[in-house]
């Protein structure tokens, strides 16, 4: 609205106004949300490891305070020369601990899901589909904030770094409810036979684990094979009497005793 209304005068291109101001401490807020949801994923899945996750909260923190700071001094100077005199590298510090955290985030999702899998195939598909989702959502944030990080330190008089800078709350927060909303089709997932062929997949990607076990099984471990033994017993019940015993197989073993009972003359019923 300002670049409309100041169309055409150029000395007004260097003011700063509230608002742009206000929406890097915005950006930092909900990356440093977003940020603490997934450090504390990290931490539930790889047992409480406080050695990473602590610096890892230490540094959204950071970027956090460097935004805040930015965003005041965007306000106080309201002049973009000034600010990349002074200033500037508070602004590039916050977004170069943006970019530390997603890489090393997505790189510490994936390796403790990767350590986590088992021999159960079906357990192996969701971790398989979690990892898709981690390295997808961390790169599509990180990518843009580098790009942002780029157009900042090479064209910091130029306003292209503002136009990447305004998508990436809308990139955390897309990944954070992408994350949130994956949970009913994995569980969709963990229900389903594991023999399946036509089982949803909750991303595009669908068949990224499709031979994957075979691919990322661990050194050591051991295929579970099991076999299932069928045990039929036949009984043939014969009426020896009513047979000939001549005609018997040899195999079928009949009793001298039986012999005589069949062979005893049958009393006749007399009429009364």
């Amino acid at each position: 609205m300002d670049l409309i209304e100041r169309f055409g005068d150029w000395k007004q291109h260097d003011r700063i106004t509230w608002g742009v101001g206000a929406s890097v401490a915005l950006t930092a807020l909900v990356t440093f949300l977003v940020l603490c949801f997934f450090i504390y994923r990290v931490y539930r899945i790889s047992n409480g490891n406080k050695m990473l996750t602590i610096p890892l909260a230490f540094l959204a923190l950071f970027r956090l305070v460097a935004a805040a700071v930015s965003t005041s001094e965007m306000i106080r100077l309201s002049s973009y020369s000034g600010f990349v005199k002074d200033y500037g590298w508070v602004f590039t510090m916050g977004l170069s601990s943006a970019v530390a955290l997603d890489i090393t985030v997505t790189a510490a999702m994936t390796f403790y899901l990767r350590r986590n899998k088992s021999d159960f195939s079906t357990l192996n598909d969701i971790i398989d589909t979690l990892i898709v989702y981690t390295v997808q959502t961390g790169m599509i944030t990180c990518c843009t904030t580098i790009a942002s990080l780029a157009c900042w330190v090479s064209m910091p008089n130029n306003l292209i770094f503002l136009g990447l800078h305004f998508t990436i709350p809308k990139l955390y927060a897309n990944s954070f409810l992408a994350m949130l909303n994956s949970r009913v089709t994995l569980v969709e997932t963990r229900s389903s036979s594991s023999g399946a062929t036509d089982r949803r997949r909750p991303v595009m990607l669908s068949d990224f684990s499709k031979g994957s076990q075979a691919r990322w099984r661990r050194p050591g471990s051991t295929a579970i094979s099991k076999t299932l033994e069928i045990s039929v017993q036949t009984t043939v019940d014969r009426d020896l009497c009513n047979g000939d015993f001549h005609s018997r197989p040899d195999h079928f073993e009949v009793s001298d005793e039986e012999i005589a009972r069949c062979e005893e003359p049958k009393a006749l019923s007399t009429p009364e």
